[in-house]
C-alpha cells in the first residue's frame, strides 16, 4: 500500500520539497486551488500519486468535477479509517491503470520534442490516415520529401509503421485528457 500525504493546504505542497514520497496517496480538501497546485506540482515533477478529494459537505457536481479533474475519488470528511481505506484500496486498479497511462504520455510527449516541426506536421497527418501525396499536396512538397520526414520521425519515435507512429501522435496528445479518467 502507498504512503498517505495529506494536505490541507497549497503551502503545506511547499513543505514536501525535499520529501516528495516515492508512492503515496494524495488526501485532499475539496478546494479548485489546492487541486490547481497538487495537480501543477505533480506534472512539474513528472509524477503521478493518485488523489482522493473529501469535503463535509460533499455534492454530486463536485464529486463529479473532482474526478473528472483527475481525483480517484470523492469521500464525505468525516470519516472512519475503513471508509478512507476503502475509499483508497477500491480505486487501486484504477490508480495502477491511469499511472501507467500517464507514464506512457510523458514518453510519447518526449518522442514527439524531439521532431522537427515539419517531422512533426508530417507524422501528425499520418493520424488521419492521409498518404504521402496527400501530405505533399497539403504541405506543398513533393510526396518525395514527405517521405523522407516520415523516415526521420519513424526513426526518432521508435516505430516501423504509419499505424504506430498514430498511436504515439494520439497518446501525446493534450485533447484526449478524457482518456486518463477511464
Amino acid at each position: 500500500m502507498r504512503e498517505v500525504a495529506i494536505v490541507l493546504e497549497c503551502d503545506e505542497l511547499a513543505s514536501l520539497d525535499d520529501v516528495w514520497p516515492a508512492e503515496a496517496w494524495f488526501l485532499v480538501p475539496d478546494d479548485d486551488a489546492v487541486l490547481r497546485a497538487l495537480h501543477g506540482e505533480l506534472g512539474r515533477r513528472g509524477l503521478f500519486h493518485p488523489i482522493v478529494v473529501y469535503s463535509q459537505e460533499p455534492s454530486t457536481s463536485r464529486a463529479v468535477s473532482a474526478i473528472m479533474g483527475g481525483a480517484m475519488n470523492y469521500i464525505a470528511w468525516p470519516c472512519s479509517a475503513a471508509e478512507m481505506l476503502a475509499a483508497m484500496t477500491g480505486s487501486e486498479p484504477a490508480a495502477a491503470r491511469r499511472s501507467r497511462l500517464i507514464a506512457a504520455r510523458m514518453a510519447a510527449r518526449a518522442k514527439m520534442a524531439q521532431l522537427t516541426p515539419r517531422e512533426r506536421e508530417v507524422i501528425v497527418s499520418t493520424r488521419y490516415g492521409l498518404s504521402s501525396k496527400e501530405i505533399g499536396r497539403a504541405l506543398r512538397i513533393s510526396y518525395r520529401t514527405v517521405e523522407i520526414y516520415r523516415a526521420n520521425a519513424f526513426a526518432k519515435l521508435g516505430v516501423r509503421s504509419s499505424v504506430a507512429a498514430a498511436e504515439v501522435v494520439i497518446l501525446a496528445d493534450d485533447e484526449h485528457e478524457w482518456a486518463l479518467a477511464a
